[in-house]
């Protein structure tokens, strides 16, 4: 049970932060060569309509499965 927390935990963390990242260091360095500024803003918001469900979801992750990581350790101590 412990192997499956992590690894959920890891794989919920790379997410996250991957999303985060592709956002800040690919997407708003493209856009800013956009001409059209309402281009620009419009595609900045999809993308982050888009990561939004999937960025709350892994963080919901990572909050659930670091609190169940540490009961799990709590108990064999």
């Amino acid at each position: 049970m412990s192997l499956l927390l992590r690894w959920i935990h890891v794989l919920a963390a790379v997410t996250w932060i991957g999303g985060m990242l592709f956002i800040a260091l690919v997407l708003v360095p493209v856009t800013r060569r956009l001409e059209d500024p309402a281009l620009r803003t419009r595609l900045v918001h999809e993308a982050g309509v888009r990561f939004r469900t999937v960025g709350w979801i892994a963080l919901g992750l990572l909050v659930l499965t670091g609190e169940g990581w540490r009961i799990i350790h709590l108990s064999d101590t």
